[in-house]
């Protein structure tokens, strides 16, 4: 894949246009669909890539849930067609069941997407250990929930990275 794990930001990944401010969801299957939707929808051979994607996350989110506490969900896959390492953010302001473990309606969905291989698993890792980061700081969850757009809540996404380098 040759991506440097360490200089991958999560805000690179999910550029404005992927960002998703969202009220009255009414089930996690249709934002994850959504979601799903926002990556897939410039890419080259959508169709497959959009089946490939959907039936990977869907897949993953069936046999666990991905939610964790703090509001956060990080529904992801790892699929057999060529994609580029991507991402898209939904911020829920009501919230949305995503059968977390401690029961609460969940408010930031963060899905990542990338080709299946060993230095993908590693890049996985190491994105999801930036996103506890960012997710574990209220400041970070309160702004995201202020954004009065998907650009705001982008540039907010960017400076709080920032602040981790």
């Amino acid at each position: 894949m040759g991506v440097r794990t360490e200089a991958v930001k999560l805000s690179r990944l999910i550029p404005p246009e992927r960002v998703l401010l969202a009220s009255g969801v009414s089930d996690k299957w249709s934002l994850i669909e959504s979601l799903v939707g926002l990556v897939t929808r410039s890419m080259d051979g959508q169709d497959v890539r959009h089946r490939a994607v959907l039936q990977a996350v869907v897949e993953r989110e069936r046999s666990m849930s991905t939610a964790f506490d703090q509001g956060l969900a990080v529904p992801h896959g790892l699929v057999s067609v060529p994609i580029p390492p991507c991402g898209a953010l939904a911020v829920c302001s009501d919230g949305v069941d995503f059968e977390s473990l401690d029961g609460a309606p969940t408010h930031f969905v963060l899905l990542l997407v990338l080709e299946d291989g060993d230095a993908s698993r590693r890049l996985h890792l190491t994105l999801l250990a930036r996103a506890a980061r960012l997710f574990s700081q209220m400041s970070f969850r309160e702004g995201l929930l202020r954004a009065g757009s998907s650009e705001d809540a982008h540039e907010h996404l960017q400076r709080a990275e920032a602040g981790l380098d």
